[in-house]
């Protein structure tokens, strides 16, 4: 339970800067992982601070998330079905109900009583609105309307500030949704509708990439409350964590993070989606067979999301290629939950990395591990995210149109000349770096600001 008399006497006193992320970060999500974590650099420059963040799973997420982040509970709190084991359209109908209700039903509240609520209120979610200095929202690729799993609580967020008079900034937000040719009408004529009142109504905005820093820029009317950096993730440096692998004194050590979610999405484009589902899965045994046999190759399967919902988790992808495979001698499979630390540890020992995951690649090119990232057709962040910036078209293949031949030519390219490619990622990385430590910099004149303009 949140401490409230502890939250006010921080703000009160200056100790402490109380920030809200009023959104569901999924721990057993790698990705997602890295961006709280690069999120805490960020916020570190705002001096002594303590972050609320929404949690659909404590028991997980408390084991995951760092130390100075406080769950909030929102299924009990909100007395949701949780949203990751949703199975029917009522139960989805019955949580959005809910989520209006009560947030518009606090306003409600709030407006009337004003802090004489804390006197009543019990629950933290509430208590952690009232008692925040920031409130934090859209991280990655969250949705600006329909925000993701707590639907509309973007919105619902902008109303909150305004009867709050909280500043809401939208953080590190970019690239999957900017695109709305593959949405659906409904959601289409609705983004369209509530995009520039969500913008318009946001006290700060910090996305990580051009296309979205447009979008934005189209549709907002005060210009200089927008900005571009990078991604938090890129924040994060590697620490040995002693976790080892038994690499046999193989000459290549190949890591491989593929979601069953891209290969999926490629596959529907040639129409055949079960036939070719199959037909990728013995693509890529194929691929890693030939690695094995002439190169000397171990190949790691490494699970960077291991979400047990949506099937999102990436052992079982690996488990069926496995199974495609006929050197299983040179293939390990990493089937246990690894803490962030032992995973980049992993990936940072590797000499190439391929992998569909987008936060896989950046952990891997931030400690210059040469990267193949394997995108679907309509998938933006890749290019947004990484072939912007480091200008090399030929780490980012459409897997819809991967051929094994060109694809075993790429993969021996890059083990060949790892050196160069190596030093050319780290010269890279350290631009990039320093312009995700924009977002710290940004943040904290923000901040400083905002608190002068309140004592006005």
């Amino acid at each position: 339970s949140i401490s409230i008399k502890t939250m006010k006497q921080d703000s009160c006193n200056n100790k402490k800067v109380n920030i809200l992320i009023a959104e569901y970060i999924p721990s057993l999500n790698k990705g997602e992982l890295e961006i709280l974590y690069g999120m805490t650099r960020i916020f570190s420059s705002l001096g002594p601070y303590s972050v609320y963040l929404f949690s659909l799973l404590p028991s997980f997420d408390r084991k995951h998330y760092p130390p100075e982040v406080n769950l909030i509970n929102v299924v009990s709190d909100l007395r949701l079905v949780n949203p990751l084991y949703i199975k029917s359209k009522l139960d989805s109908l019955r949580n959005l109900t809910m989520i209006i209700l009560q947030y518009l039903y606090f306003i409600f509240l709030y407006t009337l009583k004003k802090d004489k609520i804390l006197k009543n209120i019990k629950k933290d979610i509430w208590r952690a609105y009232i008692n925040a200095d920031v409130i934090i929202i859209c991280h990655d690729q969250m949705p600006i309307v329909f925000g993701f799993l707590l639907p509309f609580t973007p919105i619902l967020n902008v109303l909150v500030s305004k009867v709050l008079s909280k500043p809401l900034v939208i953080l590190a937000n970019g690239t999957h949704y900017v695109d709305l040719s593959y949405s659906s009408f409904f959601y289409r004529i609705v983004t369209k509708i509530l995009l520039p009142y969500d913008i318009n109504n946001t006290s700060l905005i910090i996305v990580r990439d051009y296309e979205t820093y447009i979008l934005f820029k189209n549709a907002v009317k005060e210009k200089r409350k927008i900005f571009v950096t990078a991604d938090p993730a890129f924040l994060l440096t590697s620490k040995p964590s002693g976790f080892l692998l038994p690499f046999s004194g193989c000459r290549y050590t190949i890591g491989v993070a593929l979601s069953k979610e891209a290969i999926i999405k490629s596959s529907i484009v040639k129409n055949s989606s079960k036939r070719s589902f199959v037909e990728y899965l013995n693509l890529f045994a194929k691929i890693f067979d030939y690695l094995i046999e002439k190169l000397d190759a171990m190949i790691v399967f490494i699970p960077h999301s291991i979400e047990p919902y949506f099937d999102r988790d990436d052992r079982r992808i690996a488990l069926e290629i496995y199974k495609c495979i006929n050197h299983k001698d040179h293939v390990k499979l990493l089937l246990d939950d690894l803490s962030l630390q032992d995973l980049r540890s992993i990936i940072g020992s590797l000499d190439l990395l391929i992998t569909t995951r987008v936060h896989a690649a950046i952990s891997a090119l931030s400690m210059g591990v040469p990267t193949i990232v394997l995108k679907w057709p309509s998938d933006r962040r890749a290019q947004n995210l990484i072939g912007v910036y480091f200008k090399q078209k030929d780490w980012i293949i459409d897997i819809s149109a991967i051929d094994y031949n060109a694809f075993k030519e790429i993969i021996c390219d890059f083990l060949s000349r790892k050196n160069e490619i190596r030093e050319c990622i780290l010269e890279t990385v350290y631009i990039i770096q320093r312009r995700a430590l924009l977002n710290s910099k940004i943040l904290k004149i923000f901040v400083s600001r905002w608190n002068e303009y309140q004592k006005k």
